[in-house]
């Protein structure tokens, strides 16, 4: 029974970076930005020393990891994306309350390892440029892969930004 378990998780990681994959191509091959509502939930605050449920869920999926910039600044914050029926004891960083807000998705690119060091002011000038005002961003890791603009390894990330009234 123990093995038949492990080989459900095997499966359902499969297909869950399968996915993530085919959200990178998708970003990287179609029109730079469009609108989308993001498929997160909320985001609660979490660091690398946390220990208990929210910790063992990142080490079981590194790929439930996001990365929020809540600022003009550039800062950032570590997080793990979660579902309704999770009740964190941990502080939300975000929560999903208002559908109407409409939000710009794009596929944002850090250094490997390194999300302080990224494209996410080219995108905002690029959006500004464009006439709209943004607020926060949300990310979640998709892949690493090489940039063909440097050969060295970088991490792709799903991001959407928040397009907030003028």
């Amino acid at each position: 029974m123990k093995q038949l378990e492990e080989i459900h998780k095997n499966i359902h990681f499969i297909q869950h970076r399968d996915k993530q994959l085919e959200k990178y191509f998708q970003l990287k091959q179609s029109q730079k930005y469009k609108f989308s509502i993001p498929d997160i939930t909320a985001i609660i605050k979490w660091q690398w020393n946390d220990n208990g449920k929210n910790l063992h869920d990142y080490l079981m999926n590194s790929y439930m990891g996001i990365v929020f910039f809540p600022d003009k600044d550039m800062h950032f914050a570590d997080g793990i994306f979660i579902d309704d029926n999770h009740n964190p004891n941990h502080e939300y960083l975000w929560r999903n309350t208002d559908s109407t807000t409409p939000w710009i998705e794009f596929l944002l690119e850090t250094d490997y390892g390194a999300p302080a060091s990224n494209n996410l002011k080219e995108h905002l000038d690029e959006l500004h440029g464009r006439g709209y005002k943004t607020g926060m961003v949300l990310s979640k890791f998709l892949t690493s892969d090489i940039s063909p603009s440097d050969q060295r390894p970088h991490d792709y990330l799903d991001a959407w930004v928040e397009i907030l009234p003028l």
